[in-house]
């Protein structure tokens, strides 16, 4: 079985090539982590794109790139919902990664 979320038709061709010559009882599982890992990325252009239109509202209304106090609850409410099934460290990694690019992005723009 293949998974074909969030996969170009290139991919699954490639995928279903390289199970009939090697197929292994991992390769349902992996193809199902790397559709996720599509659908990860790909959500991650939606929250860029979205960074895009905050900028522009916060350009308009000359509102300030960085709201600590407001990023600091967010991080406090992702931790507290998902502290029973991901690390701390991997939330606090990710948020700031999106933090800093979400900055880096808005400031570019304003």
């Amino acid at each position: 079985m293949v998974a074909t979320d969030f996969k170009t038709p290139a991919e699954i061709c490639d995928e279903i090539v390289r199970y009939v010559a090697d197929a292994t009882v991992l390769d349902t599982t992996r193809s199902q982590i790397d559709a996720i890992d599509r659908q990860i990325l790909q959500a991650m252009v939606a929250r860029l794109a979205l960074v895009d239109k905050v900028a522009n509202i916060k350009a308009k209304h000359h509102l300030a790139v960085v709201q600590p106090g407001r990023m600091a609850a967010m991080q406090e409410r992702l931790q507290a919902r998902f502290a029973s099934t991901l690390p701390s460290q991997l939330v606090s990694d990710y948020l700031k990664l999106m933090t800093e690019t979400a900055i880096q992005r808005e400031e570019a723009q304003i």
